[in-house]
């Protein structure tokens, strides 16, 4: 906001005929509290939005409202509040918009009017009288002033009345209890503040929305009028009429930026509408609606379905400017411990446990929400003589080809006999293959069943061969679909922060900074591929299997259901 500032001097016109004086000190004193004041300075500077709230010092703008909506695969979070950035002041300079103002004066605390002047400022910043205007003089005394806009306002008594068209263009300010005194000069600041309030919409999410087409706006008949002023009190009321035609501000999206969320703690993508709309003060948020018509997110579209209220909340105050967030979280699929899918807070999952989040809807697969062993690392297989040959699956998988389906065989080496070389289930060798072991007994384990809050899993997923340990294939699909990744060779970059948020809302634990174990083993039998998990880039790793402990890494299972 431009900070804005003009000088008039409005001096008293004709001459004052002096009563003869008096030898008395106190009838001199009396006789000056009388005298006209002469030499009343008035400076005036628009002041921007939010200039009543102390926002440099507060960390987070009081919340408005806080409501929830699903759109398909996204859900959004919304809330409106008090904008919390501070404006930044530019240079101030003569106010040149041909504003006309009223300075009204009413002896102090009372609604008794002692004097007023109208006027406006020319392109030179010079103030000019209107026609037929008077200049102000006052006795030296107290004085509540009120300065508006006048012609954005219409004046009925002590009230001032805005109209709706004039929301956004009209200002005005009080001072109370202002002590005027002989001097030559004095001066009477007036910090001109919006009658109306300003509203729009922003919009986060992990990765920036795109080709997002919104608007916010109001119906006919659900936003106020008017708003009166009243200048004795210094407050607004509300019309009881409400308004013919409705409106609509378009929400262009094009100023991006960053926030930090600390739920999150992360940085989330900003796209903020370029322009506001504009209503008066004692407007509710459920007056207006907002709408999003195309967009895309997280590989979803975007769409509300229709004009959509904000939740019910308190009334704007005036020289407020409020943002509508929304803030857009990937609505995951998650398996519960029935056996069956859905988001979480749909509608019959308030009383069941998720226990995976689904990567594969297709293939029916899902990553589980804790580790198991326990959370700790385990091997592969045991260690074993150096550099030792000694092949593990009945398949090993060239460098090359194991991102492709043909290397798509977690399962089949976890439970199938004919998976191993040795012709065993790796599932029932916790000495052997205890990677395997740990996986596909999850269902069994205290790693899942302490979860549960006392609930039976669901006769499908509590046997054998339904868990197992992921192969390769099955972490790039986990990256590409959960994490929305990027690949490149052997490296996914990844949004880990994303699948974080996914395990942690629905009660699991995140993936540590740490290397996980895979079911596939590569062309020359003695290496293995495991996952290396970082912030922003997960990556493949050829790890020797067997010749010691530091081939120990972490198991999360996925499962078949």
């Amino acid at each position: 906001m431009k900070q804005q500032i003009i000088k008039l001097s409005m001096f008293a016109a004709g001459l004052w005929l002096l009563a003869a004086c008096s030898n008395d000190s106190n009838s001199t004193a009396d006789n000056d509290k009388q005298r006209p004041v002469q030499g009343l300075v008035f400076s005036m500077s628009e002041a921007p939005y939010n200039d009543d709230v102390d926002i440099a010092t507060r960390t987070a703008a009081p919340s408005v409202i806080k409501d929830t909506l699903n759109m398909g695969d996204v859900a959004a979070e919304i809330t409106l509040e008090r904008d919390n950035t501070p404006v930044k002041q530019t240079a101030t300079r003569a106010i040149t918009s041909g504003n006309h103002y009223t300075i009204v004066a009413f002896n102090a605390g009372t609604a008794q009017q002692a004097g007023e002047v109208k006027g406006y400022f020319d392109a030179s910043g010079v103030f000019q009288y209107e026609t037929g205007g008077n200049t102000l003089e006052l006795p030296a005394g107290n004085y509540d002033f009120v300065c508006y806009t006048h012609q954005y306002a219409t004046r009925s008594g002590n009230i001032v009345n805005v109209d709706l068209a004039n929301a956004g263009r009209a200002f005005v300010c009080r001072k109370t209890n202002v002590t005027v005194v002989n001097a030559k000069h004095q001066e009477i600041a007036f910090a001109m503040k919006h009658a109306g309030v300003r509203v729009r919409t922003k919009l986060l999410a992990f990765t920036a929305p795109t080709g997002v087409v919104g608007t916010l706006g109001y119906g006919a008949g659900k936003v106020a009028a008017a708003a009166a002023y009243d200048m004795v009190t210094g407050t607004f009321t509300a019309s009881s009429v409400k308004n013919t035609a409705a409106k609509t501000q378009a929400q262009s999206y094009d100023v991006a930026g960053t926030v930090h969320d600390a739920v999150l703690n992360d940085d989330l993508a900003t796209v903020t509408g370029g322009s506001y709309l504009d209503v008066l003060p004692g407007t509710k948020p459920e007056d207006l609606v907002y709408n999003i018509t195309a967009g895309t997110v997280y590989n979803a579209t975007l769409n509300t379905n229709g004009n959509r209220a904000p939740k019910v909340g308190a009334a704007f105050a005036a020289n407020g400017a409020y943002t509508l967030t929304i803030k857009l979280m990937p609505r995951y699929l998650y398996l519960f411990e029935d056996g069956l899918t859905g988001h979480l807070g749909d509608p019959g999952r308030a009383n069941h446990v998720p226990i995976a989040i689904v990567y594969d809807g297709t293939g029916r697969r899902a990553i589980a929400l804790w580790e198991a062993n326990g959370g700790a690392k385990t091997l592969w297989c045991p260690v074993r003589p150096s550099y030792v040959k000694t092949p593990d699956n009945d398949v090993l998988i060239g460098v090359h080809d194991t991102f492709l389906p043909a290397a798509d065989k977690g399962k089949h080496w976890t439970w199938d006999a004919s998976g191993s070389a040795n012709g065993t289930i790796k599932a029932d060798q916790p000495t052997a293959y205890p990677a395997f072991y740990y996986a596909g007994n999850f269902y069994n384990s205290t790693d899942l069943t302490s979860h549960l809050n006392g609930k039976p899993l669901v006769a499908n997923l509590d046997k054998r061969e339904v868990w197992y340990l992921p192969a390769a294939y099955d972490w790039k699909e986990i990256f590409m679909k959960l994490g929305f990744a990027t690949q490149d060779q052997v490296r996914f970059y990844w949004k880990k922060n994303m699948i974080d948020y996914a395990f942690t809302v629905a009660g699991g634990t995140k993936m540590g900074f740490a290397r996980y174990h895979s079911s596939t083993e590569v062309m020359d039998g003695n290496h293995v591929i495991s996952i290396a998990s970082s912030s922003n880039v997960a990556r493949t790793v050829f790890t020797y299997k067997n010749i010691s402990t530091s081939a120990s890494a972490y198991v999360r299972p996925v499962v078949n259901y």
